[in-house]
């Protein structure tokens, strides 16, 4: 969006997305409502991290992942296999479906975020039990997340290796 003022005293809108323009004179109070419109929908990056970090910390992972992840998010884990990346919010998704049905969790913590331009970080540290080995352990992680446009386009998970 582009905004400037005409010699008329009018001021003048322009409004592109994607392909398609729009543009239009306007007055100083339509000006006014445009500027506060614009910042309204503009999420910051720190403001989405403290967003999407308070709903982890409610232990409501589900409403964080449909609020804040993109469409075609990519979501990197440090392992192998077939969720090793996933790509998409469906995919990503499913892989939390699965993490909750194949574990016990006993415990753990939210840290953060830790802000830093168009990304932030979360420590996650989690006291679990895979159901397939029933082998209790502790882990520690932190997820790197991307943001573009007001959404989560990528998640990196880095685990602490002890």
């Amino acid at each position: 969006m582009s905004i400037r003022k005409l010699s008329s005293g009018r001021m003048s809108l322009t409004v592109s997305h994607k392909a398609d323009t729009l543009s239009s004179n306007i007055s100083s109070t339509e000006w006014i409502v445009a500027l506060l419109f614009e910042r309204i929908c503009k999420v910051t990056t720190l403001e989405l991290a403290k967003d999407f970090t308070s709903l982890l910390k409610k232990n409501d992972h589900e409403k964080a992942a449909t609020t804040y992840n993109a469409d075609n998010i990519v979501s990197y884990e440090a392992m192998d296999g077939p969720m090793a990346v996933c790509n998409g919010k469906d995919a990503v998704h499913k892989k939390s479906v699965w993490w909750r049905e194949n574990h016990e969790v006993h415990g753990g913590s939210v840290e953060g975020p830790y802000v830093n331009g168009d990304q932030f970080v979360v420590r996650f540290t989690m006291d679990v039990t895979p159901k397939a080995t029933g082998k209790r352990m502790k882990m520690d992680e932190v997820g790197v997340f991307t943001v573009e446009k007001g959404k989560i386009v990528a998640e990196r998970f880095c685990y602490l290796q002890a």
